[in-house]
């Protein structure tokens, strides 16, 4: 169910933005299943994430989850309005989307702890993941593959490292 919900906002939105033939015929149906395997590995980041941040008792509070909430509509939207309405449209719901900060805020003091002084955040957290990855077992019912470069960021808040299309769904709008 997690992985379908993330599918078909990813999907809404690419089609929003991209044309709504975007996943017919043969090549839209390589892009689809490509667009699948960018969503599952970023939803197999999440989970390794979470349990390195259990395991280093790492938490963000909901108050946190909420400023960081306030500062993407502000940054992005302009306004918390324009913010709510594109998520309605999008499909997103506020929980949905508060998961999803949560998790990149986790990922952010993970990183902290990860990183020795002086050393690059980015690239000890990037380490990291493929080291636990190497250790991932995952199970899917149905096609994966790679994603377009195009494709990587297009649309969200968080660009291709803070969750590209298969983020948290949200899309950045010219204002």
């Amino acid at each position: 169910p997690a992985l379908r919900e993330r599918m078909n906002i990813s999907r809404r939105m690419l089609e929003r933005e991209y044309g709504a033939d975007l996943f017919t015929g043969k090549r839209g149906r390589a892009y689809l299943a490509e667009l699948e395997r960018d969503v599952l590995e970023k939803m197999v980041e999440e989970r390794l994430v979470a349990q390195e941040a259990h395991r280093l008792k790492i938490t963000v509070d909901d108050e946190r989850v909420r400023q960081e909430l306030e500062k993407i509509g502000r940054e992005t939207y302009g306004t918390w309005e324009k913010f709510q309405a594109s998520l309605k449209e999008d499909g997103i719901t506020p929980e949905y989307l508060a998961a999803h900060v949560r998790t990149r805020l986790l990922f952010r003091e993970v990183k902290k702890v990860k990183t020795p002084p002086g050393g690059n955040p980015d690239r000890y957290a990037a380490l990291w993941l493929v080291q636990a990855r190497q250790n991932a077992s995952v199970t899917v019912n149905g096609p994966a593959g790679p994603v377009p470069a195009a494709f990587r960021g297009a649309g969200s808040c968080c660009g291709s490292t803070g969750g590209g299309c298969g983020g948290c769904g949200s899309r950045r709008t010219s204002a």
